[in-house]
């Protein structure tokens, strides 16, 4: 395993990491990862990628998403049509920002996995 898929893999677990840990930061976790040195290399497809090869960790970004306590920031749900939605929520604003859908669940991770990591590494 390259030293990129393994940075990737580790940024894909933070979630799963917090719950078993329970008292690192996310921030701590994606600091440890190597992201921060990498963060240009990483998209959303090799994001992907390493979702699919550990499809239950979407349940751990999903439960990650609503156990967020904020006023604003991204988020990602199953909507009952069987669709994903990844979005911003920004409760001093109005509430909800753009959203967008997906029908394909890694998909939609990625793309709120890179988003929210992005938002992390843009505060240090």
């Amino acid at each position: 395993m390259s030293d990129l898929a393994k940075i990737v893999n580790s940024v894909v677990c933070i979630p799963h990491n917090l719950e078993i840990h329970r008292n690192p930061s996310f921030a701590g976790l994606l600091m440890d990862s190597g992201y921060l040195q990498e963060y240009g290399f990483i998209n959303t497809s090799l994001i992907e990628q390493a979702l699919r090869a550990s499809p239950g960790l979407i349940l751990d970004w999903v439960q990650y998403s609503e156990d967020k306590r904020c006023s604003e920031g991204w988020f990602i749900r199953n909507e009952e049509r069987g669709s994903w939605e990844v979005g911003y929520y920004d409760m001093d604003n109005g509430g909800y920002g753009p959203v967008e859908s997906f029908s394909d669940k890694f998909v939609a991770c990625a793309k709120f996995v890179k988003l929210e990591v992005e938002l992390t590494r843009s505060q240090y």
